[in-house]
């Protein structure tokens, strides 16, 4: 007899986060529904987190657990899917938790309001931060929108790309073939694009279900190698632009994807070394040329904008900001910004 399928999967990734593990599983397997898995993901961690695991494991079945050598949070997370099997899929990181009741309210709003997928509120807590870190992402985070909402690309560019606050259909997640960036940051953004652009229909939530803890040694303040990682952003221009014309939904979303453009480039062009400032202006201008009998159903203002951060009498970083702050929430492009230059200083 074929085993029933679980409501939902839950993918964790962990890389040493053996500090706030235990808190962030105990937070899981206390979950309110039962009919969960659970997909730990231990990305060659050289702490303890692959026997804490182990340990929550052998009390509870619903836990997979998988064991790899170090290959970056966007592998882990398209091997957390590949072995997901529930019929919808949530996010969990490491060091952070969930409301105990969190994943009942997700599974109850998808089923009951038919919808793509649901968004809940985020719950922020500032543990010991670093005062160079202490950017406003409440209101990043923050809920634009309420209830039922039909998609289009300003419900997207509105959203917070973060993956912890949603619910998704597996079933979607396959149909168009979505994963995660292999070797570059900023993952969660790509695939965060791919499924909105998939859905029809999402639904708000306006409760804080996630606790999202801001340190020193979270997901999104952690250190990296010292590398060029705001060139990551004009990686993943090309990609969304090869799955919207692949799913015959470029011309749907055209205004949305010069809108990350325009966003993408300009973060990459501000926050990178100095000798790669050139680098990243050829590398726009030239996608730009490429791709200009694309831009024949685009909005005439996002078309001047582009062409204004191309053009030979613009006037380095402070124009490229200029621009920037029409298509981001100033709030929101500080708090980036902050965390690229923390991680590039070390």
């Amino acid at each position: 007899m074929k085993a029933k399928r679980p409501s939902i999967s839950i993918i964790v990734p962990i890389w040493n986060t053996e500090k706030y593990l235990r808190r962030c599983l105990l937070s899981l397997v206390t979950q309110t529904i039962k009919d969960i898995e659970i997909v730990c993901v231990n990305d060659g961690s050289p702490d303890n987190s692959l026997d804490i695991i182990n340990e929550f494991a052998a009390k509870d079945s619903r836990i997979k657990v998988i064991n790899q050598k170090n290959q970056g949070v966007a592998v882990a997370r398209n091997v957390g899917l590949k072995n997901a099997t529930g019929l919808y899929v949530m996010w969990c990181d490491s060091d952070d938790e969930y409301m105990p009741d969190m994943c009942k309210k997700m599974f109850n709003a998808i089923e009951t309001q038919k919808v793509d997928m649901v968004i809940c509120a985020i719950n922020v807590i500032n543990d010991k931060l670093d005062s160079k870190l202490t950017g406003d992402i409440g209101e990043y985070v923050r809920l634009k929108f309420s209830g039922k909402q039909s998609v289009n690309w300003n419900l997207i560019v509105h959203t917070d790309v973060s993956l912890p606050s949603k619910i998704m259909k597996k079933s979607l997640i396959d149909k168009y073939k979505m994963h995660f960036p292999d070797g570059l940051h900023f993952e969660d953004a790509y695939f965060f694009d791919q499924y909105f652009t998939a859905s029809k229909i999402v639904y708000y939530m306006d409760e804080k279900l996630y606790y999202y803890h801001r340190n020193n040694d979270s997901i999104m303040s952690r250190s990296f190698k010292k590398t060029n990682i705001s060139l990551d952003y004009i990686e993943i221009i090309p990609r969304t632009y090869a799955y919207l014309k692949a799913n015959n939904l470029f011309d749907k979303y055209n205004d949305f994807f010069w809108h990350r453009f325009i966003q993408y480039y300009a973060f990459s062009y501000d926050n990178a070394p100095a000798l790669k400032k050139l680098y990243v202006y050829n590398w726009g201008k030239s996608f730009i040329n490429q791709h200009k009998d694309d831009l024949t159903l685009t909005s005439k203002n996002i078309v001047t904008d582009l062409y204004k951060l191309v053009s030979p009498l613009r006037s380095g970083k402070m124009f490229a900001k200029k621009i920037a702050k029409k298509y981001i929430p100033i709030k929101a492009y500080n708090f980036i910004k902050n965390i690229l230059k923390d991680r590039l200083r070390r």
